[in-house]
């Protein structure tokens, strides 16, 4: 386990910052509650991320409006929750208050604590199927750069590090600590088994991924709908046979095969949809190898880009979108959609696994 080097003391209410979201948990919401707990358990991960873990210092508890370890962890976890959509939870890790016997610099006979038994709380994020897994990886990357407002010398915090890096860029792939050996193998080798009911969902597709011939494909759009699921719990499995009245995931379905068809039909664009247990993707184009120049060009047309605010006079950030007037049985209907922000690289889908597209939406699903 690390540990940071705190400076801790009083502070006011966390600050607004500007949000930055997690590579795939944009079309989603993670739930973010105030003072609320949001711990580690085995039914997290198999693999997660350990973005930081901090030690009770020996002073802890005798600095009044100092803030203890345990709350700096609660902070930081509603902060990648809140701000970056980021499924966080922390990681209690016990210590040992015993003395044990040593011998000081005169020989004398000393009792001290063994602070490498400190009691510690890691904070721990993302649920993935595998170390190897891209968005695992992708995700990781991005924890790198964070910055969190939480972690800052307005809230009380000092940490050290290069001139321009955050405070995680040791952070690392593990197994959920809380599993054993057998347990994450078992957890991961679950998740690598063909799942019978994507292949289901996607084979009488039109424009199906599973059409793609290229070993790697560029994610443009996910559809969630979240906003009927609202109040629900992320983790809730819901698919598209069940015989529900207003079905979220009947409307994703619907969003995603309507784009993947407009862009086919008014872009030209070589698109593609997926279908998963949870909610579902448009994708454009098929590569052979990462290094193709095509996706950075193909990158370049859907990211994000600096707009005028029209309203706000002020540039700004923004989606890329996608209007077709005139559309419906009447012809009165504009349709918009919203393109990623950042467009993800993914590994095409095999028709006899599940690969690791199938489980893009492990951020969204877990809380």
């Amino acid at each position: 386990m690390r540990s940071v080097v705190l400076r801790l003391c009083a502070c006011g209410l966390l600050a607004a910052s500007s949000f930055s979201l997690a590579p795939v948990a944009r079309a989603g919401s993670i739930d973010a509650v105030p003072g609320r707990k949001y711990e580690l358990s085995k039914a997290h991960g198999p693999v997660m991320i350990m973005v930081e873990t901090f030690r009770r210092s020996a002073n802890e508890g005798n600095e009044e409006n100092a803030k203890t370890a345990e709350q700096v962890a609660n902070e930081l976890v509603f902060e990648l929750r809140s701000k970056n959509n980021l499924p966080a939870y922390v990681y209690r890790v016990n210590g040992d208050d015993s003395l044990v016997d040593t011998i000081d610099r005169r020989g004398n006979k000393d009792q001290r604590k063994n602070l490498h038994k400190v009691e510690s709380f890691g904070v721990i994020a993302g649920n993935y199927p595998s170390l190897d897994d891209p968005l695992a990886k992708q995700t990781l990357a991005f924890v790198k750069k964070l910055k969190p407002k939480c972690l800052s010398p307005e809230n009380g915090i000092v940490w050290f590090a290069k001139a321009g890096q955050g405070p995680f860029q040791k952070a690392f792939l593990t197994v959920n600590p809380l599993l054993s050996t057998e347990e994450a193998q078992t957890r991961m080798a679950a998740d690598a088994k063909p799942d019978t009911l994507l292949i289901k969902l996607n084979s009488s597709v039109n424009h199906s991924l599973l059409e793609n011939k290229g070993k790697y494909t560029l994610q443009v759009a996910m559809f969630t709908g979240r906003k009927v699921m609202e109040g629900t719990l992320a983790a809730q499995k819901t698919n598209f046979f069940e015989e529900k009245q207003h079905n979220p995931l009947d409307v994703a379905a619907i969003d995603a095969n309507d784009l993947t068809l407009a862009l086919r039909q008014h872009r030209g664009r070589e698109a593609y949809v997926w279908h998963d247990h949870y909610h579902s993707i448009v994708t454009v184009g098929s590569y052979d190898s990462k290094t193709d120049p095509q996706i950075l060009k193909d990158i370049e047309v859907f990211r994000a880009k600096e707009k005028l605010n029209l309203e706000t006079k002020v540039v700004e950030i923004q989606p890329e979108h996608m209007w077709i007037e005139k559309t419906g049985r009447n012809q009165d209907v504009t349709r918009m959609w919203a393109f990623m922000p950042e467009p993800l690289l993914i590994p095409v889908p095999q028709m006899r696994t599940s690969s690791s597209l199938a489980r893009l939406p492990e951020a969204i699903r877990r809380r």
